[in-house]
């Protein structure tokens, strides 16, 4: 049953996701980022539905995941890639699912903090069940899994960006769908990271203190954690130390940060430790 929810999730997002750009995307004409946004851009000059465009796109970088992916990661995009184009389609057709159409400047802004908000939810739940919702999120993973020094949320951007730029000579000649596909995805982003955060991520802690012992008893006595201890040394001062390394729930967070600000000289560095695209 928790392998079926994993496909039914994405399956399900995918489904939402159609409507979202059903309502809200394209009775506004911006373009959403990465490649669905190519997809849309292209829907608007020729006036074919989006979804074959989309399924097009994807169909290669699948079959490519599957020579640098894990399959689960990969079986599962493909479930909602290929729903989300086959939803696309569908909802293409019915012209009495309603649509949030605004026709004034000042107003126009709604429709890309709507659609965003939304998106948001439904690609922090895909992510949550392992998977992806295809696009840039499958070349980003397959460049990360080549090569993982490079940034990646850099060459995210610079492509969201791109296609931003692309939509200026798309609609009519006009700054606002550029505008409005920035606002689009950074508000994207900021919504699903958020709530990705808030669901079950950790963070490490690594406190670099000459009060090991003391604040090691005040980890497992009032968090109920274990901590890593480890022998160091200042490179200037040659003072030995010890290195405590620790990992909680963002919960639990503030209550090890006023226990380190309570010893004396301690340096405390925080990491989030989180899941990621494969």
């Amino acid at each position: 049953m928790k392998k079926i929810l994993h496909y039914l999730i994405p399956i399900g997002c995918a489904a939402l996701s159609a409507l979202n750009y059903k309502i809200f995307v394209f009775p506004n004409d911006f373009a959403p980022s990465g490649i669905d946004g190519l997809c849309t851009m292209i829907q608007h000059l020729l006036g074919t539905n989006m979804g074959y465009f989309s399924l097009a796109a994807n169909l290669p970088l699948l079959l490519l995941g599957l020579v640098f992916l894990e399959r689960p990661f990969v079986y599962k995009t493909a479930a909602y890639t290929v729903c989300f184009s086959l939803f696309s389609l569908l909802f293409g057709g019915m012209g009495w699912i309603p649509t949030f159409a605004v026709t004034d400047t000042a107003g126009l802004v709604l429709a890309p903090i709507a659609a965003a908000t939304v998106r948001g939810i439904l690609y922090a739940a895909t992510l949550g069940a392992g998977a992806s919702s295809g696009g840039t999120d499958l070349i980003a993973a397959m460049i990360k899994k080549r090569k993982p020094h490079l940034p990646l949320m850099q060459i995210i951007f610079g492509i969201n960006v791109a296609v931003a730029c692309l939509s200026f000579f798309v609609y009519g000649m006009r700054f606002e769908p550029v505008i409005l596909s920035i606002l689009y995805a950074f508000l994207t982003s900021l919504v699903s990271r958020r709530i990705s955060e808030g669901r079950g991520t950790e963070i490490r802690f690594e406190i670099i203190t000459e009060e090991a012992e003391r604040l090691c008893e005040a980890i497992r006595r009032d968090l109920a954690a274990t901590a890593t201890v480890l022998d160091a040394e200042g490179a200037y001062s040659g003072r030995k130390k010890q290195l405590v390394i620790c990992v909680l729930p963002r919960q639990k967070a503030p209550h090890l940060e006023k226990i380190v600000a309570s010893l004396s000289g301690a340096v405390c560095f925080e990491s989030r430790v989180g899941a990621s695209l494969t």
